[in-house]
């Protein structure tokens, strides 16, 4: 079997056994297929992931390549492997686009493995490897499938702005259930981070909103406006305060809950040291 999507082509072959069961019913027009013992194979050739634009989430851009070459046993397993290599995705908040995600899929009956994985975040690499579980249908009705995925990263930078850079050490996991959001659970490690704006600037306005109140970041995009969080936040002097009247060195201990468009924030921030300058001293 051959066909063109969106202009990429498609192979596939296969063979589903009738058996006695399926004839008998035919003579009663009534159709007796038994799907599990169906074995085939697929492939798609490096294809660009452009053609497929309209179908993408929102989240990613329309660049890359993907590739697949896989092959179903009898009762439903399957056995091969995928490949996305050049992907990106749009914009998130302050952390910008992810660029060059590179992905390995192995599948391995039922189980998926998520292999020589990476990404570049702000210039920085950010590695990911992990599992997947699929149902006996191969693909939830709804949702993403059991999924566990490891992302860790150095001097990541979280947020990058005129008057702010966030540097961090990630060590993450993504998690979830069958038809639930994933939860992103873990630590990050704040360090080598500048701050150079009025420190009023930190403190939120009148009218409370995610934009406007620590800690400051809210993805609204779907489908990870609803990933919920649980992490763990620290840095020992892990940013330079640097304003007209004050220099100083910040550290933290946090707890990150909520969702990533409704985040919130729970712990301490202390100024560890720092010099106030007036007109003629300090």
């Amino acid at each position: 079997f051959h066909l063109l999507v969106a202009r990429q082509p498609v192979t596939a072959s296969g063979e589903l056994p009738l058996g006695k069961e399926f004839w008998d019913g035919l003579g009663n027009r009534k159709l007796s297929v038994d799907w599990k013992q169906a074995s085939g194979r697929l492939r798609i050739p490096p294809a660009e992931l452009a053609a497929f634009g309209e179908w993408l989430p929102k989240t990613i851009m329309p660049q890359g390549e993907l590739m697949a070459n896989l092959a179903l046993q009898p009762g439903g397993a399957l056995h091969g492997e995928a490949r996305l290599g050049g992907a990106r995705t749009r914009p998130l908040a302050d952390l910008g686009p992810v660029r060059d995600i590179q992905a390995r899929l192995a599948f391995h009956g039922r189980t998926v493995s998520i292999e020589q994985s990476s990404a570049d975040i702000g210039g920085q690499a950010v590695q990911a490897d992990g599992t997947m579980q699929l149902p006996p249908e191969l693909w939830p009705k709804s949702g993403l499938p059991a999924t566990t995925l490891y992302l860790r990263g150095n001097r990541v930078p979280l947020a990058r702005r005129p008057e702010v850079i966030l540097r961090a050490d990630l060590d993450l996991v993504v998690t979830n259930a069958p038809g639930q959001p994933p939860t992103i659970a873990g630590e990050v490690r704040l360090r080598d981070s500048f701050y150079l704006s009025d420190l009023r600037d930190l403190m939120p306005g009148k009218v409370a909103s995610p934009r406007q109140r620590p800690p400051y970041f809210s993805i609204d995009t779907e489908p990870l406006a609803d990933w919920r969080l649980n992490l763990r936040v620290r840095g020992r002097e892990f940013m330079t305060l640097r304003s007209t009247f004050f220099r100083g060195a910040v550290s933290t201990t946090l707890k990150l809950e909520g969702t990533l468009k409704d985040p919130i924030a729970l712990g301490d921030v202390n100024i560890n040291s720092g010099t106030v300058r007036f007109p003629f001293a300090s």
